[in-house]
């Protein structure tokens, strides 16, 4: 469930229990059943919430969601589809992103961008909410449809 803005998340006190546990590897003396375990995929969580730093979530780590389903279309991979999932959960010595023109030669560089600035680790970084991307989605398409245009009129 998400967090709804500017109020108290009652289940931080498990979540930052989980996050924990996490870190401790599978050898943890609370290596029990952990509050929802993982709720939601990995390679789609922001580095803060896979932290569980329950107060640090919000629009922008939602945003990072977006940039990694983004990168998924674009490439067909996930983000860090090749780290260990231990990494990529607690978001620590992964390695680079795997370059989407490597991945995807043909893919709009107007939504590399955009995916680039989604994913970016450090929140304030990214767009600060989805309605920012989205509205950077439609003045960079809009911008590359116009440049495309008029490089066919040049040829």
């Amino acid at each position: 469930p998400a967090k709804l803005k500017g109020k108290v998340d009652v289940y931080a006190a498990e979540l930052k229990a989980t996050a924990q546990a996490l870190k401790e590897g599978p050898a943890a003396p609370t290596a029990q059943t952990l509050y929802g375990t993982i709720l939601g995929t990995p390679h789609f969580m922001a580095p803060e919430q896979a932290r569980g730093d329950i107060d640090s979530v919000d629009e922008r780590s939602d945003v990072y969601a977006l940039g990694a389903v983004l990168y998924m279309l674009l490439t067909g991979k996930r983000p860090y589809d090749k780290a260990p999932l231990q990494n990529v959960i607690l978001h620590i010595n992964l390695p680079p992103l795997t370059a989407i023109k490597d991945l995807a030669p043909n893919a709009p560089p107007e939504l590399i961008t955009i995916c680039y600035k989604a994913l970016e680790t450090k929140q304030p970084d990214r767009y600060q909410n989805a309605a920012e991307l989205a509205r950077e989605v439609q003045r960079r398409t809009e911008l590359g449809q116009l440049l495309r245009r008029n490089a066919r009129r040049v040829d």
